[in-house]
């Protein structure tokens, strides 16, 4: 008889999960594991998926560095009385400005990700 799991990643599964994923795609960004699920069959995990709510806020535009700064600290306010704990900036190489204002008005860090397809599913 198979027993079959489906349950949040336990830190300690993170490292080994990890190694695997990065073997299998090393082009491929590491997982947030905070919103990692496991499927385990007979107590060995045969594979994961990685799944998270996000807040997508677009389009940001400006044409002062002083609005875009305004409309991000307001953005910020909203979304911290809404509790939500995490968002991203989403930059194209090519926006250099608003580049330079994250890092040095807020000092993030930018992340270089591999070019991707989104694929949308809408339910009714």
């Amino acid at each position: 008889m198979t027993s079959v799991n489906f349950r949040p990643v336990k830190p300690d599964e993170i490292a080994e999960l990890a190694k695997r994923f990065s073997e299998r795609y090393p082009w491929a960004a590491e997982p947030a594991w905070t919103g990692v699920w496991v499927l385990e069959e007979n107590g060995k995990i045969e594979g994961f998926v990685g799944f998270q709510q996000r807040l997508v806020v677009e389009p940001l535009f400006s044409e002062s560095p002083r609005v875009t700064r305004s409309l991000i600290d307001r953005l910020d306010t909203l979304i911290t009385a809404n509790r939500i704990r995490e968002y991203e900036f989403i930059v194209p190489d090519k926006n250099e400005p608003m580049q330079r204002t994250l890092e040095q008005h807020y000092g993030l860090k930018g992340e270089k990700e591999v070019a991707h397809l989104i694929y949308f599913v809408s339910r009714e």
